[in-house]
């Protein structure tokens, strides 16, 4: 990945008449272009949390065998000086399904090709598959009876669908969400299987803990994973009451971990005693004359609870369509 990263592919997306979405921001590499290209559709651009791996998808109408395809593409020698050494038999780049593929290069991880080496990829690709697909033909892909002048972005793939089928979309996602707000979230079963959750994923902590001698603060993140799905599971809607409530689950879950390998530590150190949790909470309360373990347990406690917030969300129902800008003309 560059440092900086700056808007690089301007003049390319000028040149082929593509959409262009600009670099935003210092650090992730988010720049891409969309668009149409010798009747196919694609979007060139990089993929990752950091924006570090470049990728080529490149749709077509959908075909009958995926697996065919790929055999045929792999046999096309434009194709074969693109694969990574040690992937050219395997074709393990070139991802192929029924409508598109996606060629990637892990090799490339962090360095960002130069534009023309794009433009190069992609005139090799679209050439192979000139060769065993055919090219779109104007109609919308989900209706293929209305004619459709112009891609959208559906979910940030390019793809041709007319008004009606976006509307009809629109409206089917509309019920959804309305039948969505219509569901009484149930608390009570929610809470329990969340609470039920918390408690395994305690015992499994302090399992791990006595197990190895060592209690892992990273095991939190996974407690508060644990208590998001069986909240969901059980209460079958989110709002601002269950996320509070499967808060205080994590955090009680990460405590009674640290507890229970307290209580097991204190019965493995003199047998004569009883394993009591009674024990087990007062070394934890006296743990904290020295902060500095209950407070890195707690740190990553708060972490798993904010991955716990943004696990239970309310879903999205609409799609996301967008009508670029400067659409694509066909090449």
């Amino acid at each position: 990945m560059a440092f900086l990263p700056k808007t690089q592919w301007k003049q390319w997306a000028q040149e082929w008449n593509l959409t262009h979405s600009p670099q935003r921001g210092w650090v992730s590499r988010n720049e891409w272009v969309a668009g149409s290209y010798r009747g196919f559709l694609l979007k060139v651009g990089c993929m990752g949390e950091q924006g570090v791996l470049p990728y080529i998808l490149i749709r077509f109408p959908k075909q009958q065998d995926a697996s065919a395809l790929r055999e045929r593409l792999l046999r096309e020698p434009g194709l074969a000086s693109m694969l990574p050494k040690g992937q050219r038999k395997r074709g393990q780049a070139l991802e192929v399904s029924e409508s598109s593929i996606v060629w990637k290069d892990l090799s490339m991880r962090w360095a960002l090709p130069k534009v023309a080496v794009f433009r190069d990829w992609v005139e090799r690709l679209t050439q192979a598959l000139s060769q065993t697909v055919s090219p779109f033909s104007g109609q919308c892909e989900n209706c293929r009876t209305s004619r459709v002048d112009s891609f959208v972005l559906f979910e940030g793939v390019p793809v041709y669908l007319c008004g009606g089928c976006q509307e009809k979309y629109t409206t089917e996602a509309n019920v959804a969400e309305h039948s969505y707000q219509n569901i009484e979230a149930n608390y009570f079963f929610g809470t329990v299987f969340a609470a039920a959750a918390a408690i395994i994923g305690a015992i499994g902590w302090a399992a791990l803990a006595i197990l190895t001698g060592r209690v892992f603060a990273l095991v939190a993140i996974g407690i508060a994973f644990l208590v998001a799905l069986s909240y969901l599971k059980g209460a079958k809607k989110v709002d601002m009451l269950g996320r509070i409530l499967a808060v205080l689950l994590t955090l009680g879950g990460v405590v009674l971990g640290e507890v229970l390998f307290y209580a097991q530590a204190v019965h493995k150190a003199n047998p004569q005693l009883p394993f009591a949790i009674e024990l087990g909470w007062e070394i934890y309360k006296a743990s904290w004359q020295e902060p500095r373990q209950p407070l890195m347990t707690l740190f990553f406690g708060l972490i798993g609870a904010w991955y716990c917030t943004s696990f239970l969300q309310k879903p999205r129902f609409r799609p996301k369509i967008d009508r670029p800008s400067a659409t694509a003309g066909a090449r």
